[in-house]
């Protein structure tokens, strides 16, 4: 899409900086709908369901790659 090597680095950080911001604001999204009661938990879920499915499958797929 470019040929200059600084304006790609721009971009990718852009891209994962906007990445990073997204996960808070939609997870008070989401926690917004829920019964003032049932917050605790439904954040402690939502916390699981991002660890579960973002962050533990990551090491296995880099396990299985490196062999």
């Amino acid at each position: 899409m470019t040929d200059s090597f600084n304006y790609a680095v721009v971009m990718v950080w852009l891209y994962l900086f906007v990445g990073g911001i997204m996960l808070p604001l939609l997870t008070l999204c989401i926690l917004g709908v829920v019964e003032p009661e049932l917050r605790p938990r439904a954040s402690a879920l939502a916390n699981v369901a991002y660890n579960g499915f973002g962050y533990m499958p990551a090491t296995f797929i880099y396990g299985i790659a490196c062999d």
